[in-house]
């Protein structure tokens, strides 16, 4: 397809990028709706947008008109020497469209972020379309509108229609591109393997002789596989821009009441779902553990400090284990009749304790652990 095409399934709450559907039909990605959204609001520019300053830079020194010419050439190599060889060749060697593919590839899991075909290079500019750092602070209204604890006492929708001072009024609207595209079922990859099949080794080879380029590709309209093939109707939303796609998507997160929440453990967002929950289900950091994993790691730590029997059990338990795990004078016998003994004390004076909360409770738990 010649231009990125989102499908939106409010039924089942499914975005379908369809950007690489010609390719092959398992190509066309699908992501919870709202995840897009929330995926950019959280994402890290930092990088991405180290490397579109630099860009940003050289192209104000250099008129855009001529922006083909070798200097420009050299310039954008010098500047960015890391760029791999794969972006020029998607690019036919152009430098310039080498960086773009590179730049718009930094946050690839963001596919309103990587679509090449309506860039202009100005739009990578300070406060353009493709500065995405000021894009997120752009949109914050949104994630105001989303997020259940900004405001809880009134409805996103509530929130959405006072942050935009809208009425009652009809022509204050929001416009969106849509297209239908009407096509048979049958990918390139496909029709690239029927070509293999059907063509590959038909001439002979004739060393130092030009190729019949009247057989190395004969067009899918000589292709009579396609034509009977199911035809299928794709609809959805072009963009011109990602934050028009970002819009669209919060709108159709709004209509369907989809709310997000700020994560206690790792700081970003997430969609809340039946659970309402204070954390997210991402892994944090390299523990191995999601958040909500070690939220509740962390609520049970501070509940036994809290707890003056636990703090006391913790703390003869530490000492015991050191001994035994150093060899002094504990026997492992010894070790694990103590740890049986200690449990059950340690059991009474918790049932004792939430009857009668007292000091002398806990004393008498100390002078059985012998803690000082």
């Amino acid at each position: 397809m010649s231009e990125n095409l989102f499908t939106y399934d409010l039924t089942n709450r499914i975005i379908t990028d369809n950007s690489f559907r010609d390719y092959a039909p398992e190509n066309a990605i699908k992501y919870s709706l709202g995840q897009i959204f929330v995926n950019f609001i959280n994402y890290d520019f930092s990088f991405y947008d180290s490397e579109r300053k630099k860009l940003d830079k050289l192209l104000k020194q250099i008129d855009y008109i001529y922006y083909r010419n070798s200097n420009l050439d050299e310039s954008l190599r010098s500047v960015f020497p890391c760029v791999q060889d794969k972006y020029y060749e998607l690019s036919h060697g152009d430098s310039m469209g080498a960086i773009v593919e590179y730049l718009l590839d930094i946050p690839h899991i963001i596919p309103y972020c990587n679509s090449t075909m309506f860039t202009d290079y100005k739009q990578f500019a300070e406060h353009q379309a493709l500065d995405f750092v000021f894009l997120q602070n752009e949109i914050k209204k949104y994630v105001f509108c989303l997020d259940m604890d900004c405001q809880p006492e009134i409805t996103s929708l509530q929130k959405y229609v006072s942050t935009e001072d809208l009425s009652f009024s009809m022509h204050d609207g929001i416009l969106q591109k849509e297209k239908t595209i009407i096509r048979h079922k049958y990918s390139w990859e496909e029709h690239v393997n029927y070509e293999i099949e059907t063509y590959a080794n038909t001439v002979p080879f004739i060393p130092n002789s030009e190729p019949d380029s009247s057989v190395l590709t004969l067009g899918i309209e000589n292709n009579p596989n396609w034509r009977n093939t199911e035809i299928e109707i794709i609809h959805g939303y072009v963009f011109e821009t990602p934050k028009e796609a970002l819009q669209c998507e919060f709108l159709k997160m709004l209509e369907l009441g989809i709310k997000i929440r700020k994560c206690t453990v790792c700081g970003k967002y997430f969609i809340v779902t039946g659970h309402n929950g204070n954390c997210c289900d991402n892994l944090y950091k390299d523990t191995g553990l999601t958040c909500q994993q070690v939220f509740a790691d962390r609520n049970y730590k501070n509940k036994r400090k809290q707890n003056p029997i636990l703090k006391e059990y913790d703390k003869a338990y530490k000492r015991m284990y050191a001994r035994y795990s150093n060899k002094k004078n504990l026997a492992s016998d010894e070790y694990t009749k103590w740890k049986n003994e200690a449990a059950r004390e340690r059991d009474k004076a918790l049932e004792a304790y939430t009857k009668n909360p007292s000091e002398a409770v806990i004393n008498n738990f100390k002078q059985f652990l012998h803690n000082k």
